[in-house]
């Protein structure tokens, strides 16, 4: 499993993503249900999957953030931050439902098979394309800041800019939110 490349640990805002082989995983309704953190701060713990999905490891619960889909404009998914030895459960989140799919037939790309977390300021924000929601989580802790409610999916990951979270949904409109407790700044409608 460790000379797999589905299965080696990524660099994500001091976080390590572990995850299973993803296309045996697609037929399965409650994948990508559970989030897991570790931290570095006592024993050195392999993580193991009951089940396809997703975990998260944190090198340390700070760091450079993680402000969009794969850290940053180029997408290159990659920080210099190093790697500690030592990993330990933070805490775990589990979503209530699973994604719902844009299109129900295998013809069609899956993008949204999984949720995409990005990380600001001590905080983590996952989208929910089958709550129709954003979620802000303590980064440390783990406990929900805030939840902002859209009237469709929301099926990409936010970003984050400055004091902001950026969400777009499948209403057709582009959420400017407040990061601090979820506050609607302002909304641009994009589509139909």
């Amino acid at each position: 499993m460790a000379d797999d490349p589905a299965h080696q640990p990524l660099a994500l805002h001091g976080l390590i993503t572990q995850s299973t082989n993803l296309k045996s995983a697609f037929s399965l309704p409650r994948f990508w249900r559970r989030i897991t953190l570790y931290s570095n701060q006592t024993m050195m713990i392999k993580p193991r999957l009951i089940f396809p999905g997703l975990v998260l490891l944190t090198a340390q619960l700070q760091g450079a953030d993680w402000p969009q889909h794969r850290a940053d404009a180029a997408r290159s998914g990659y920080t210099a931050e190093p790697l500690p030895n030592r990993l330990q459960l933070a805490w775990t989140y589990r979503a209530r439902h699973a994604p719902k799919p844009a299109w129900h037939t295998s013809e069609r790309v899956q993008f949204d098979f999984a949720c995409q977390p990005i990380v600001a300021n001590g905080k983590v924000f996952i989208g929910s394309s089958a709550e129709d929601t954003v979620t802000a989580m303590d980064l440390k802790t783990g406990q929900t800041r805030w939840v902002f409610f859209a009237e469709g999916p929301v099926r990409f990951a936010p970003a984050a800019w400055q004091d902001r979270v950026f969400v777009a949904s499948d209403d057709g409109w582009l959420y400017a939110l407040a990061q601090n407790d979820g506050r609607l700044l302002w909304k641009f409608r994009g589509g139909p």
